[in-house]
């Protein structure tokens, strides 16, 4: 009886308690460890994916005042249909009916584009005056301002060098996008 009971143990596979409790807490422990990690990388792509999308609303506002022949102004937008002050909340293209390139507001024609919902850690700070960028006809920036203009985006609890990103636009109506540290 005996030698049966040890053949069916020999037989028997699988893991014991002793060895799956083990291999659960080492799990465990790489998982603690790579966790922070994984939440710092994945703001960081938010920040440059962020900083991407505002040069992408800048470039398209551009082409869009070149194809129409027209004024095309991004600014920022916390509805989605109008202009407001927080970037942050979001920012639309919208064809301009201003009557000429240095009036002081964003004459609402039509809203070509929206980028809504951007996040409540999202926080895009503009240069000091700046509510919108204005294209002419021709793709330059209007003269509203001072160009250069830079826009820095970054997530909320953002920390280090690296983080943030800032998108710059100069008279020409180029934009480019730029590592920077959060501040």
């Amino acid at each position: 009886m005996d030698e049966r009971c040890m053949t069916r143990r020999k037989q028997a596979a699988g893991f014991t308690l002793m060895e799956l409790l083990i291999t659960m807490v080492i799990l465990a422990i790489v998982l603690a460890i790579a966790a922070p990690s994984f939440s710092v990388l994945l703001k960081n792509n938010r920040a440059a994916t962020l900083g991407e999308e505002l040069s992408g609303a800048i470039q398209y506002a551009r082409a869009e005042a070149v194809k129409r022949a027209r004024y095309v102004s991004v600014c920022a937008s916390s509805d989605g249909s109008s202009c407001s002050n927080d970037w942050s909340q979001g920012f639309i293209v919208v064809a301009d009916t201003a009557a000429n390139e240095t009036e002081n507001s964003v004459t609402v024609g039509e809203v070509l584009r929206v980028w809504q919902n951007l996040g409540s850690d999202v926080v895009i700070t503009p240069p000091a005056n700046v509510s919108f960028l204005r294209f002419m006809p021709g793709g330059r920036l209007a003269q509203v301002g001072a160009p250069p203009f830079s826009f820095q985006t970054r997530i909320d609890g953002c920390q280090g060098s690296d983080r943030a990103r800032t998108v710059t636009v100069g008279l020409a109506g180029a934009s480019s996008v730029t590592r920077a540290d959060c501040s």
